[in-house]
């Protein structure tokens, strides 16, 4: 056989056989970045049925866990293949992103599994970052001997200062729902009034007197022009629920919120879709304001409009609803 056949052949090989399977991914693709989410979700999962033993099926699994749309089928789709996935690193980051996605679904229980699991893949080699996310979720749950054991094992055996000084936040915070009212509560460097504020939050929900009497006085002496502050002293009208301040904690605090009323048009991955939902929110006469919010190492960006009052919000959401968009006010 010539030289010149067998180049032929291994062409033809290449072109007719595996040139599919790639056409596949660039399909799902092209789906995707017109929109049809739900399109390039069956393509992948055609592809990740075919293409099983293939060297790219790990990274063709994490491109999937990018697309925004239907967190449930994202979830779904992404559970079905981890017996497929063999490496440990790969698994971990596979239950990581699991129990991001379930987060943000509000399922908190199946992402404090996927948590759990990935700190606890490698026993050799604790991933704490992800315990701690694991504990606070069974705290919020009220598993508190759980949770206890899991913050314990972080302040114990974590070497990362940033990791530890969460894990005595919450530690605290698991005395205060433990009833337990002689906590030390003495000032540090790294103390943040939102911290305090959400301390405050806990015990306040649980009637704890004696600890609210404490913070208080903590916020009010140590951060009087703070918005938690401005909060302790009724100067907004609504606190925020226990859930709430949780996120306001992950979040930067209540500096965004504090003179202003909100109300969320959408939350994207990818900037264009909510650089167009903006211009369509424009051509009907809305103020939106695109903001970008990292949320576990994912960066979304967040349609927002904003107002001075709640009769303001109220009017909004019915326009809103009016002109085919959807809103909720986030306070």
């Amino acid at each position: 056989m010539g030289v010149y056949v067998k180049v032929f052949l291994t062409v033809f090989i290449f072109f007719f056989i595996l040139f599919p399977c790639f056409a596949g991914i660039d399909e799902a693709r092209d789906a995707y970045s017109i929109g049809n989410t739900d399109e390039a979700l069956l393509l992948y999962k055609d592809w990740l049925s075919d293409n099983r033993d293939s060297d790219n099926f790990t990274s063709v699994l994490f491109e999937i866990s990018e697309l925004s749309g239907n967190i449930d089928k994202i979830t779904l789709l992404l559970e079905k293949q981890i017996n497929f996935v063999s490496e440990r690193d790969d698994r971990k980051n596979l239950y990581e992103r699991l129990a991001q996605f379930y987060e943000l679904s509000a399922n908190l229980n199946k992402a404090q599994i996927y948590y759990q699991k990935a700190a606890l893949i490698n026993l050799d080699l604790i991933d704490y970052r992800m315990l701690l996310e694991s504990a606070k979720i069974l705290l919020l749950e009220g598993e508190l001997l759980s949770a206890e054991a899991q913050l314990e094992e972080i302040l114990v055996k974590s070497s990362n200062t940033s990791l530890t000084d969460q894990g005595k936040l919450f530690f605290t915070i698991l005395k205060i729902l433990n009833s337990e009212d002689d906590i030390d509560f003495s000032l540090s460097a790294l103390e943040k009034p939102e911290s305090i504020y959400l301390m405050y939050i806990i015990a306040k929900t649980n009637s704890k007197t004696v600890i609210m009497d404490k913070l208080i006085e903590k916020i009010v002496n140590n951060f009087e022009k703070s918005p938690e502050a401005g909060l302790i002293r009724n100067e907004l009208s609504q606190l925020p629920d226990i859930i709430t301040s949780f996120a306001l904690l992950n979040n930067g605090g209540l500096k965004k919120i504090i003179h202003n009323y909100m109300i969320q048009t959408g939350s994207f991955k990818d900037s264009e879709n909510a650089h167009y939902l903006s211009i369509d929110l424009k051509k009907r006469g809305f103020n939106p304001i695109v903001e970008e919010q990292i949320i576990h190492t994912i960066k979304y960006y967040k349609v927002l409009l904003y107002f001075s009052s709640r009769e303001e919000i109220s009017n909004a959401l019915i326009r809103l609803k009016e002109e085919g968009f959807e809103g909720f006010p986030v306070y």
